[in-house]
């Protein structure tokens, strides 16, 4: 009994626990970059008008945007960004830049049409970008200063730069990045595949190990069948089930993209808004039912199998 409790253990962290809140810390982290966009729609954009206060050479001004295109690139860490009336400089140094799907690539998955959105923004650190081209667009939230004459956006302890990289239309640079800003699938996060293998890897061990004893052979059906969980969805009839997840959770996905595009565009409709996260919220719920259903199908059609193959 205490090596069943072991086995269903494992698999319990390895395949729920531990991707569950590797899940919930990517949702997390996505929901706070778009409260930023909703947050940068009300930030003003900086202007060469504001007032030079004399004899301080560094002065915060506030918190703004800047929109323009990439001019030049200083030393490892400093870009200088050409916009409509005045020139700025942003200190990237370990500023995450959100990098908004080419307009060409979209083709009508966008946040005026209807279709789920299937191309999520490409996140990197500024000291993995190697190479970018001069005219590149850039949209900057965060809090700027004057040094010397100069304006110079800079990242701060509670204030982080906000730096979306784009092309195309400015002016829809915020809709595009509360649209895409979201995953595809947070199940599937940096620690969702070394949980997996360990769990597998391990149940497999536990399933060999227990294979000579006739004592243990419940163990061994639980332990094989345990093991292949990570492969079970692909395995017919269970893809039948898969597809069906799949479709769902893309619908709650363009649900939650709906909410997020009439909260930004009608703030005093929230409460249409929460039609479509109860919708998206009945989407998930479905489509993980219909995974669960898919995945115990065949799992007791391996039960079966293994035990005709040891009898």
């Amino acid at each position: 009994m205490q090596h069943l409790a072991l086995m269903s253990a494992i698999a319990a962290l390895c395949y729920l626990m531990i991707p569950g809140l590797g899940a919930i810390a990517v949702r997390r982290r996505w929901r706070r970059f778009r409260a930023r966009v909703i947050d940068a729609a009300e930030t003003p954009m900086i202007s060469s008008h504001l007032p030079i206060r004399a004899g301080i050479p560094t002065e915060r001004l506030g918190v703004f945007r800047f929109a323009g295109a990439l001019e030049a690139i200083q030393g490892q860490n400093t870009v200088w960004l050409r916009g409509a009336q005045l020139s700025v400089a942003v200190e990237m140094d370990d500023v995450r830049v959100y990098m908004l799907p080419s307009e060409s690539e979209i083709s009508g998955d966008g946040p005026e049409g209807v279709n789920a959105p299937e191309h999520p923004l490409l996140v990197l650190r500024w000291r993995k970008l190697h190479a970018m081209v001069e005219g590149t667009g850039f949209y900057v939230v965060g809090a700027a200063y004057r040094e010397h004459g100069k304006i110079v956006f800079k990242a701060e302890a509670d204030q982080p730069l906000l730096v979306l990289v784009y092309d195309g239309d400015q002016a829809t640079v915020l809709e595009r990045a509360l649209w895409y800003g979201r995953h595809r699938n947070e199940y599937w996060n940096p620690v969702t595949l070394p949980a997996l293998a360990v769990g597998a890897i391990t149940l497999a061990w536990l399933a060999y190990y227990s294979l000579g004893t006739p004592f243990y052979r419940t163990h061994t059906l639980v332990a094989a069948v345990l093991a292949s969980m990570p492969v079970l969805p692909l395995l017919p009839p269970g893809t039948l089930f898969l597809v069906l997840y799949q479709r769902l959770w893309k619908q709650g996905r363009l649900h939650r993209a709906q909410r997020d595009m009439l909260v930004f565009k009608a703030p005093d409709r929230r409460e249409d808004a929460g039609s479509y996260a109860r919708s998206a919220e009945r989407a998930e719920l479905a489509s993980l039912a219909t995974l669960a259903i898919g995945l115990g199908l065949n799992a007791y059609l391996l039960l079966i199998a293994i035990t005709a193959l040891l009898l």
